[in-house]
């Protein structure tokens, strides 16, 4: 019943094309496209009832980039919680990292933006919109539709049975999602290596939450870094 209903949401949103579908550009790192953050909440309202999901925001984090605060960067770190009905239990797949940028020192709508983006990155882990993070949205944003139904593919990081996967691509696909849980930085880039998982780039001003989320200094690599060995 629940995997019905996540097939639903993905088959309203892929019903209503790019104009849903939005650009996010962070710094020089690549486009992003994703859903309109309330398309996707109004399908998942219209398919789950809005008593059938709720969001716990964990911590947030404004990162300055300028001494004035006029520019700079809103990370939240947020948890959704969701079920099929009313007689179901809540549960969870684990937090995201949400994330937007402060212009004109409204960071009023920087912390919205960046819980939204994480709510949409939390329905992402039940395979929600989950097409959006894979980049297939980009086709149908620059015009060329290549949806043939719904997106029914499960998350990577949403295996109900792990040990049905192909042992020959299990790897492959861990070095590929391994990152997706650490939030974007302007021009800071993730890169998995003997077993951690370092942060190269400008760290230096995100230090601080780079800290808070586990990651430790490594001088031979001059890299923050943190463990992640394959279970």
């Amino acid at each position: 019943m629940f995997q019905d209903k996540v097939d639903k949401v993905n088959s309203l949103l892929a019903a209503q094309g790019k104009a849903i579908i939005q650009k996010k550009q962070v710094g020089n790192q690549p486009a992003l496209y994703g859903y309109k953050s309330q398309p996707l909440i109004d399908a998942v309202n219209e398919v789950f009832g809005v008593q059938n999901w709720h969001y716990k925001l964990h911590d947030i984090e404004i990162i300055p980039h300028t001494d004035d605060g006029k520019s700079g960067q809103v990370i939240a770190k947020v948890e959704v919680f969701m079920r099929a009905k009313e007689d179901d239990e809540f549960f969870s797949q684990g937090v995201q990292y949400g994330q937007s940028t402060i212009v004109n020192s409204n960071v009023g709508d920087a912390s919205k933006g960046a819980i939204t983006d994480g709510i949409g990155k939390g329905f992402s882990l039940f395979s929600i919109a989950s097409a959006a993070y894979r980049g297939d949205r980009e086709a149908v944003y620059n015009g060329v539709d290549t949806d043939k139904g719904p997106d029914t593919r499960p998350d990577l990081r949403v295996v109900e049975n792990p040990e049905e996967q192909n042992p020959e691509t299990a790897e492959s696909e861990e070095a590929e999602t391994e990152t997706d849980d650490f939030p974007r930085l302007p021009n800071v880039k993730y890169e998995r290596e003997n077993g951690f998982v370092f942060a190269k780039g400008d760290t230096y001003r995100n230090r601080h939450l780079l800290k808070r989320l586990g990651f430790q200094w490594h001088p031979e690599q001059k890299a923050w870094g943190i463990q992640r060995l394959a279970a």
